[in-house]
């Protein structure tokens, strides 16, 4: 679109009083293209301008809109939120409430309805005003657990959309375990690799965006347990002190365990009711199940899978190589007491970065990786159910079979 077309669109707005919908169809323009066309040219200021001058009833806290209308006939919520000039599908409803009155023939009608962009749902806390949450209450005995392992975030690098998406369906599933697999922090001031001045987020910038993905976490699965492992990119600042300033090394505050440099204690892992997994990131491996176990990676090439199954007993989840995969190996038991085949899985969990540019770190072309998750569903003898979460274009397909839209 032109920027005459984008004068017309705000023209439009203007003559139709702040209704986004009425200048939509007025120019034959879809309503979602045309609201974030004016969104990202920076004209969404003055359609809310607009909105109040005409909208006195609106009424706006925290976030939530609370409006009501009148019309001849009855309308629906979603007609009240489209008459303010917002999306429904774009919108969670909160409540309503309805009402008529006179001629039982011809009625009045009144809709007042309470609402909150989706975006805003799920708002992160200001870290100024943050307050450790309550410990996670003990869930019931359920027959199974379902669980989900993320890896490679390398805040601040974190995708922003899948991160606001993958938050929504934790809300909606409530897994009983969040396993952070690894390479939550980028670090890449103290790599070894040479720094790349659009990737070089100070130590201070990374723990800050590690610290909010963890509690955005826990804000939404309050009763879940979540656990987190270091991955090759946390290590840097363990390889930092050791080789730097090894005198340093393990210091902690008088009477306290926890060392002041520590992840525990920089990420406030304590106060977030998160467990660390205190390993060398190459050798630390968590269990899903009896088995099933979670490593930060045991292999970057693109048959990671394989390696897997090669090299590792039982079945295996991995992030590092930032790839989403599922292999399978048929195995033939010659032990009489067993099963005459049993099957063994490699799973590559893919990444929760962005992924044009490779980070800095791919040197020419472009990086074949995919932002993901894996989900399990784990029972008490050990058996497991894979499930995979795909990112792609503003869309999360969960594991869960649902789809959340940007």
């Amino acid at each position: 679109m032109s920027k005459d077309t984008t004068a017309r669109m705000l023209e439009a707005v203007e003559a139709a009083k702040g209704n986004v919908l009425t200048a939509a169809t007025e120019l034959g323009i879809p309503e979602a293209t045309f609201r974030k066309r004016l969104q990202r040219e920076g004209l969404w200021e003055r359609v809310e301008e607009l909105r109040e001058e005409q909208d006195p009833l609106v009424q706006v806290e925290g976030g939530v809109k609370s409006a009501s209308a009148q019309p001849d006939s009855p309308w629906s919520a979603e007609e009240v939120i489209r008459f303010y000039g917002d999306d429904p599908d774009e919108c969670q409803i909160l409540s309503k409430r309805g009402t008529f009155w006179g001629d039982p023939a011809e009625p009045n009608h009144h809709l007042r309805v309470n609402w909150v962009a989706k975006s805003d749902l799920i708002r992160p806390v200001d870290p100024n005003d943050w307050s450790p949450p309550p410990k996670p209450r003990k869930r019931k005995q359920q027959k199974y657990l379902d669980a989900v392992v993320i890896s490679d975030h390398h805040a601040p690098h974190h995708e922003p959309t899948f991160h606001r998406l993958f938050l929504e369906y934790l809300a909606d599933a409530q897994p009983g375990l969040i396993e952070v697999n690894g390479d939550l922090l980028d670090f890449s001031t103290i790599s070894r690799h040479r720094e790349r001045e659009s990737y070089a987020a100070p130590v201070n910038e990374c723990l800050s965006a590690g610290f909010g993905i963890l509690r955005d976490y826990r804000e939404v699965c309050p009763d879940a347990a979540i656990r987190y492992k270091r991955g090759n990119h946390e290590e840097r600042l363990h390889h930092l002190i050791l080789d730097n300033a090894r005198g340093l090394h393990k210091i902690a505050p008088a009477d306290d365990e926890v060392p002041a440099l520590d992840l525990r204690r920089l990420l406030h892992l304590d106060e977030l009711h998160v467990e660390y997994v205190d390993e060398e990131w190459d050798q630390a491996k968590t269990a899903i199940s009896r088995k099933l176990t979670a490593r930060h990676g045991f292999s970057t090439t693109k048959a990671a899978g394989h390696a897997m199954l090669d090299k590792l007993a039982g079945s295996t989840v991995q992030g590092h190589d930032h790839r989403l995969g599922l292999t399978l190996r048929t195995e033939h038991q010659t032990d009489p007491d067993d099963d005459p085949l049993r099957v063994r899985m490699g799973i590559q969990g893919g990444c929760a970065c962005i992924i044009p540019g490779g980070l800095g770190y791919i040197n020419g072309g472009e990086p074949d990786w995919a932002n993901g998750c894996s989900a399990f569903r784990v029972w008490d003898d050990g058996d497991f159910h894979t499930s995979i979460g795909v990112y792609t274009g503003g869309r999360f397909f969960a594991p869960n079979g649902e789809r959340y839209l940007a």
